[in-house]
């Protein structure tokens, strides 16, 4: 008897098998879907304004604080800068600085910071020139 009499009859068995017992792809697994807020840190300099060298970047999250370098800050954000010679009296300083219209941001990653859990944090932006604050603003964030 030939052979291929039998393929026929086995194909439908199969087929019908498949069809009634309608086998799914299955597997388990567990996914945790990543709770991160993006949060920038923007600090943003007009025409008629003058940042000092050295002045510093504050963040403080919740009560945690962390400083970069105003020069640092800028370089990481990898924008153009106008570094001049100004004067901030406020202050009592003169010499170089950060001048022109610029808009600088950066992650808050870029200070050490993990991702925000869900709940209200606060946030504290600092810009300073020793013990001269050129700028302060706190912020509620919702996650």
């Amino acid at each position: 008897m030939d052979r291929r009499a039998y393929i026929l009859p086995v194909l439908t068995l199969v087929f019908l098998t498949a069809v009634l017992l309608r086998p799914d792809i299955t597997g388990f697994m567990v996914a945790q879907p990543e709770e991160r807020a993006s949060v920038n840190i923007t600090v943003t300099v007009t025409t008629d304004g003058f940042i000092p060298e050295h002045s510093v970047v504050s963040v403080s999250l919740d009560g945690r604080n962390t400083s970069m370098d105003f020069g640092e800050f800028v370089k990481r954000t990898k924008m153009g800068y106008n570094r001049t010679m100004g004067s901030l009296p406020e202050a009592d300083y003169e010499g170089y600085g950060f001048s022109g219209t610029y808009e600088y941001t950066l992650d808050i990653s870029e200070f050490g910071y993990e991702a925000l859990p869900p709940g209200t944090h606060e946030l504290v932006l600092e810009l300073s020139y020793g013990d001269y604050v050129i700028l302060r603003r706190s912020q509620t964030i919702e996650i």
